[in-house]
């Protein structure tokens, strides 16, 4: 997904993406 490539693998909320890990 372009979730994983956007954010970091981690999914840190402080990034502003999804609070959850990208898979």
């Amino acid at each position: 997904e372009y979730r994983e490539r956007s954010a970091p693998i981690r999914g840190d909320v402080g990034h502003g993406r999804r609070p959850h890990p990208a898979r």
